[in-house]
């Protein structure tokens, strides 16, 4: 499927009910359960929403992935994505960042264990001399 089809076709078709057109939005908080030990795909919001999971499809089709997450605020896609980072491990950012996201780092994810270096982004010298020898191996870097 071209490019162009996949941002129109991808994550719509999904009401049933009322064949629409175009993708619901659904500002449903809860979901009802068909009995106490099924449902729908959905319970509550916060876990997942069609009008969510539909974007969701369209992102990873687009990007060519085979899954995508939306969230709802900023830090909490800097939360989901710093779970990949394990204790001992070195994160470089920007020195000029989001306040809430400095102290996140700083302050919590630092007491953690993980390492974080605060630079200029617009002195690539500065930020290519703190990559590690793992990190760059990890990108496919060479090191000299």
């Amino acid at each position: 499927m071209k490019f162009e089809t996949r941002c129109v076709h991808t994550g719509v078709d999904k009401d049933a009910t009322y064949l629409s057109a175009t993708t619901p939005i659904y500002p449903t908080s809860t979901f009802r359960w068909d009995n106490l030990d099924s449902h729908r795909g959905f319970d509550y919001t916060r876990s997942g929403n069609p009008t969510r999971k539909a974007l969701e499809e369209n992102l990873a089709a687009l990007e060519g992935g085979i899954d995508c997450r939306a969230t709802c605020t900023g830090m909490s896609a800097i939360v989901a994505a710093l779970q990949l980072v394990a204790p001992g491990d070195h994160v470089i950012t920007g020195h000029d960042i989001y306040g809430g996201t400095y102290r996140l780092f700083d302050k919590v994810l630092r007491d953690q264990g993980i390492d974080f270096s605060f630079v200029d982004m617009g002195q690539p010298a500065q930020t290519s001399g703190l990559i590690t020898q793992d990190q760059a191996q990890a990108i496919g870097l060479e090191r000299a």
